[in-house]
């Protein structure tokens, strides 16, 4: 994966940058002196910053030049004479207000660092290093800068440059009319301010906008260059693009390829991508045939044109594209996938697209897990189960969501592990629907921490049909005319914080409890 670089352009004024003019002319004409600042540490040969000072002219320190390095780890090794350590930010600059003319010094913040310099133009996002006492990557680039080993020479960025333009850039401009050739990779940039042009070269380029696509009119030229002209006052400006592939809005984006001259230029301000994307319906149940369709994509064109609708995202191969509709593409289980987005993109005839995330929501559908004859333990999933035990001595484990739990024939345990899997809400309580304390069934409570602001796992208290003490730790019933709930309160609030359904009406006892 390509690493992204960033220049960002930091002037005062409206005057632009042409980055890689000024990037080639600040070295050609440096020649740093003296031995170079190594700042932030605790000694002169470590830190985390290294500042080269070009030859200061009397009368001009605020203009001398300083290329400042930031990283981490720097350390000069005497014995061979060896830098070492990370260089992850160049900064090219000038000494600014930082220059102190009494003593021809510069200002150093609380952590040593050189601060209020000028900076033109600052490369980041850089990851060049070498270990300790070995003449590796970064040793190469920051000697190279300092006028080579024995230093009193030119700057020389042949190092520097051989990881900048091995990588794709991402460009940030000032308020002013910037200048920027690309690389051969994916570059992005992004103009701000001022009448700018850029070439991408060669990769898929993207230049950024502010706006929405309608602020903007966008005409293809004769050279085969693109003209962004921003109709409002004081943003974009008018940017001039070359080798780039796509216009990236606010609300959409412009295949700048598919523009020409012959077919009118693109956009006038008064045309857009489409609008109001939606989808008819968001939610499919579990298990479901392949190719079901889930619901119908949907967007306006503001000319009235044909649309053509794709994913950009299909939830890992959940779903798929039919025309405009949204299908299942293989099979979905609740228990692995309650939910996931998909990245809708619609694009009309002149290339202009938007996209818009869905979330897609799967619905559960009960399933039945049968036992046997013999004492089995039967687990249910995050979903709504329905447990048939059988005969035999069996443990009935739920789990989230509301279960319906059958014991069968012999003494059963209905095991809760945790207050989650049988809730207050009907929507993730359980029922036990053939429940008998007399012919030996139990509910397993005893995983359950009774008490959650103690520490430890503590038993409930049983205080039959009273209503609860807001004392942490009690378990009650009720008793109705054909059920039975049950409620825990494990936080002392005297509410409920679980409950369980009996679809009979039982009187309860303490020794029907495992607590």
């Amino acid at each position: 994966m390509t690493l992204t670089i960033t220049l960002t352009a930091q002037l005062g004024s409206t005057a632009g940058v042409n980055f890689n003019t000024e990037y080639a002319s600040y070295f050609a004409s440096m020649v740093p002196t003296g031995w170079p600042y190594i700042l932030g540490g605790s000694g002169e040969f470590s830190g985390d910053q290294i500042v080269l000072l070009d030859k200061m002219i009397a009368g001009q320190g605020a203009q001398t030049k300083a290329i400042i390095l930031d990283g981490k780890s720097f350390d000069y090794y005497f014995n061979d004479h060896t830098l070492s350590g990370t260089l992850t930010t160049v900064r090219l600059s000038t000494l600014g207000d930082s220059y102190n003319s009494a003593d021809q010094s510069f200002d150093r913040d609380a952590s040593g660092h050189i601060t209020n310099v000028t900076t033109r133009i600052e490369i980041s996002g850089l990851t060049i290093s070498n270990a300790y006492g070995t003449r590796g990557d970064v040793h190469n680039v920051i000697y190279g800068l300092m006028g080579g080993a024995n230093s009193g020479g030119s700057a020389d960025a042949t190092a520097l440059s051989s990881f900048l333009w091995a990588q794709g850039h991402n460009v940030i401009g000032s308020a002013g009319a910037d200048t920027y050739s690309g690389t051969a990779f994916a570059d992005t940039v992004r103009g701000n301010g001022g009448d700018d042009v850029f070439d991408g070269k060669d990769g898929k380029d993207i230049a950024i906008f502010s706006g929405k696509v309608t602020d903007y009119t966008i005409t293809a030229n004769t050279d085969g260059s693109i003209t962004v002209l921003d109709n409002r006052t004081g943003k974009d400006g008018k940017d001039t693009l070359k080798n780039i592939e796509t216009a990236q809005f606010s609300d959409g984006n412009v295949d700048l390829t598919k523009l020409s001259p012959s077919t009118g230029g693109g956009t006038d301000g008064g045309s857009g991508a489409p609008v109001s994307l939606a989808l008819s319906k968001a939610t499919v149940a579990e298990n479901v045939k392949i190719g079901t369709t889930i619901g119908t994509f949907s967007a306006a064109d503001p000319e009235g044109g044909a649309l053509t609708y794709s994913l950009l995202d299909t939830a890992n191969g959940a779903f798929k594209l039919s025309g405009n509709k949204l299908q299942v593409a293989k099979a979905i289980d609740y228990e692995k996938l309650q939910s996931d987005t998909v990245k809708l993109q619609v694009t009309d005839a002149d290339g202009l697209s938007s996209t818009k995330v869905f979330t897609i929501k799967v619905t559960d559908k009960m399933e039945t897990i049968s036992g046997t004859s013999r004492a089995d333990t039967l687990k249910g999933g995050i979903g709504a189960d329905k447990i048939v035990a059988g005969a035999g001595n069996d443990v009935l484990i739920g789990g989230l969501g509301a279960d319906d739990l059958y014991g069968g024939a012999g003494s059963d345990k209905f095991r809760f592990a945790d207050i989650k899997h049988s809730t207050v809400a009907t929507t993730g309580r359980d029922t036990i629907f053939d429940f008998s304390g007399k012919g030996g069934d139990r509910i397993d409570l005893a995983a359950i921490d009774a008490v959650s602001n103690k520490a430890g796992n503590q038993a409930f208290t049983f205080i039959e049909t009273q209503s609860f003490h807001k004392k942490a730790g009690e378990l009650r019933y009720e008793k109705k005319a054909s059920d039975t709930y049950i409620y825990g309160d494990v936080n002392g609030d005297g509410k409920a914080d679980f409950a369980i359904h009996l679809d009979d009406a039982v009187t309860m006892t303490k020794g029907y409890f495992l607590l």
